[in-house]
């Protein structure tokens, strides 16, 4: 032993002293025994509020779900799942056992095997979700199956619960889309039909949107560079209804006026569609026009009654005097959304994840956004922005205005309802005034037609102000569905705003006829397989169009290019017969000349001319022939294809014409009548034969 190499010793030492720690530390630990008192499961949700999961009906089966459940919940692969997939779990199970304590549904019998599916069937048609959660429940049962106090019956009852309660399908995704969200027929009466049909298209409706948010944007920031040229004004709106001091302070420091009571410029402009009620505009314009800015009334007569005719400024707000304001990061988001950036990334977005480049002098050439996608967890690069374009240059001036790395404070991913555009001032009002100024419809018209683009969309959204009243109004008085106002109401209006969601699939759809599978590229913030599955479907309808302007020109190519040379080669070979042909009449002849019936023209000795008496019998073979024809035309085209091509075609069309010009032509039609069911039939022989 002492000769042992001292290493081998140690461990030869471990083993006779009977040391297993080592060993142990391999031996799986017992599986986790479940009370079976378990009545409650807490946990926290992605809010941070804490949630209890628990089964007040008490069943045998409904337990064993419970208990299965509890454990799954409890197990080593839900706790390496990341948080949001933890809350998502643990909300669906939570609803679920909600659902058994409120509606008392009893596990029992037969329906035990039945519970989930009637819970799906709860969900999907009562509360109308498109998708079923039988998945996530389906995966915590399974993972339960682990626990020890579950006995081989309640095993056995949960492997059978599982397998019959497969998920449903899910139902068609309606597209969300700026084309769906304008699909309002009663905008046809007042669009007119073209540009009502261009609404269908998303590349024409997309390239419209995106020209006139870039010039809204380019718009608003040359009236913010204005704005600064001004002395700030020292003022803090922290008391109720602080707008009517703020609007008549700003209209007297800044505003210009001319004699007939309208503004000098588009500053003005944009300073009384924002600071003054639509209905008192006229009563304070006469009042600027009297008495000019100052010692503007807190309160003036319009209407009928007395009333302040200001309103809270959603641009020229105090606050947003040195920095953007809502509606300028609203544009400039929709921007981004037009590069088909991940909705859900957008509000991350920093001036780091643009890149710039510029020619010696400063001016933009092209930009280019690099940004992670958080559901991907890859790096996406959409297309590079061309300094030219309008959209290029709107965002390049937003970013230089900005005092800090993020390009948004506000909450620009948010869906809001859509406002009645004639009485309620927000954002998207405040664009549909001043997409009605003349001075931006001139500007935004140079702009569409240099980007060769319509002016669909502007024209869409100022026609929605013929709108009845919104879904909000429609809600507050009859306390009904969405459904049920788009069906009582003549003229409906969206029941949202359209999202950053609409816009990337608009975007994406509007550049499907350029997209292929195989690209080495995807600008898009997906992969191949999803744009094939879920974009290029009858929804995306520039897809759609696209498909079948390619079946157009496949059919173009089969009628024009693979079968063009056999037509041409038909056409010159009979043009060849006819220049050929001689029609004689047969007492002319000078020679008796005797053939038969199925031989009724003659070639002279050079093979140069073709002679054909004009007579009954003449004509009447080729009546018969031409009939026959005809009679056998799909035998002859399965049995001897190139012979129906390169001879029977030609010669079928030479009789045709020859009859034309021969004199006996109609006397042979009446005989025929007569005669055709004792003449032989002529392409016997031809059909017995194959190519």
């Amino acid at each position: 032993m002492d000769d042992i190499d001292p290493v081998v010793k140690n461990i030869q030492g471990y083993a006779v002293e009977n040391k297993l720690v080592f060993f142990e530390k391999t031996i799986p630990q017992q599986s986790w025994r479940l009370s079976q008192q378990l009545k409650r499961i807490h946990y926290k949700t992605y809010a941070g509020t804490t949630k209890i999961i628990e089964l007040k009906k008490q069943s045998k089966y409904s337990r064993i779900i419970f208990n299965a459940c509890a454990f799954g919940l409890q197990s080593d692969w839900f706790s390496r799942l990341g948080d949001r997939s933890k809350h998502r779990y643990h909300d669906n199970i939570r609803r679920f056992f909600d659902w058994i304590n409120e509606s008392g549904y009893k596990a029992e019998g037969t329906n035990r095997y039945n519970v989930l599916k009637d819970y799906e069937a709860y969900l999907m048609n009562d509360k109308e979700l498109k998708h079923s959660t039988l998945s996530l429940i389906n995966t915590i049962l399974r993972e339960g199956l682990a626990c020890t106090s579950l006995t081989s019956e309640d095993h056995d009852y949960i492997r059978t619960l599982t397998s019959l309660s497969k998920p449903s399908k899910s139902t068609e995704q309606q597209s969300v889309t700026l084309s769906r969200w304008l699909d309002l027929p009663w905008l046809r009466a007042i669009l007119g039909e073209e540009a009502y049909l261009q609404l269908e298209s998303p590349r024409l409706l997309f390239n419209s949107f995106r020209v006139t948010i870039a010039t809204s944007l380019l718009w608003l920031l040359e009236q913010r560079g204005r704005w600064e040229k001004s002395c700030p004004i020292d003022f803090a709106p922290s008391y109720k209804c602080w707008y009517y001091d703020w609007n008549r302070l700003l209209l007297k420091h800044i505003g210009e006026f001319n004699s007939q009571d309208e503004a000098e410029d588009e500053f003005s402009q944009l300073l009384l569609i924002d600071l003054i009620v639509p209905n008192a505009q006229s009563v304070v314009k006469n009042r600027l026009d009297k008495y000019g800015s100052q010692d503007l009334p807190k309160s003036i007569t319009y209407g009928k009654n007395k009333n302040p005719p200001w309103q809270r400024p959603v641009f020229f707000h105090p606050s947003y005097q040195t920095q953007y304001s809502p509606v300028e990061e609203l544009l400039c988001a929709w921007l981004v959304a037009c590069e088909a950036v991940q909705p859900s990334d957008i509000p991350k977005l920093k001036t780091s994840n643009y890149a710039c480049e510029r020619n010696r002098f400063g001016r933009l050439i092209a930009m280019e956004c690099t940004y992670y996608k958080g559901r991907a967890g890859t790096t996406k690069q959409p297309a590079i922005l061309m300094g030219s374009d309008p959209w290029t240059k709107a965002m390049d001036n937003y970013m230089t205005g900005l005092s800090m790395p993020s390009l948004f404070r506000t909450k620009i991913a948010e869906q809001n309802k859509f406002p009645a555009l004639d009485h309620t001032h927000n954002a998207m009002s405040l664009l549909v005034k001043v997409w009605k100024l003349p001075s931006f419809q001139r500007t935004l018209n140079t702009k569409l037609e240099l980007a060769d683009a319509t002016s669909v969309f502007s024209r869409a959204m100022l026609a929605l102000e013929l709108g009845n009243e919104n879904y909000t109004q429609f809600y507050k008085r009859t306390r009904k569905s969405v459904n049920e106002y788009y069906n009582l109401t003549p003229k409906p209006l969206p029941a949202s705003c359209f999202t950053l969601t609409h816009i990337k699939t608009t975007a994406v759809h509007a550049r499907s006829d350029t997209y292929r599978e195989s690209d080495l590229i995807n600008h898009h913030s997906h992969t191949s397989l999803t744009e094939k599955i879920s974009y290029l479907t009858d929804a995306n309808k520039e897809w759609v169009n696209q498909a079948h302007r390619i079946t157009r020109l496949v059919l173009h190519d089969l009628q024009n290019v693979v079968f063009q040379p056999s037509i041409t080669e038909i056409s010159q070979s009979v043009k060849d017969l006819e220049l050929r042909t001689r029609i004689i009449e047969a007492t002319h002849m000078n020679e008796v000349v005797t053939h038969s019936l199925r031989y009724s023209s003659i070639e002279d000795s050079n093979g140069s001319k073709i002679i054909v008496s004009d007579t009954i019998d003449t004509a009447l073979y080729f009546i018969h022939y031409i009939t026959q024809a005809e009679e056998n035309l799909s035998k002859l085209l399965s049995v001897r294809p190139d012979w129906v091509e390169r001879t029977l075609i030609v010669k079928l069309e030479w009789m045709t014409r020859t009859l034309m010009r021969m004199k006996t032509a109609a006397a042979a039609q009446k005989a025929y009548i007569k005669l055709s069911a004792h003449l032989p039939p002529l392409f016997s022989h031809v059909m017995e034969t194959t190519e």
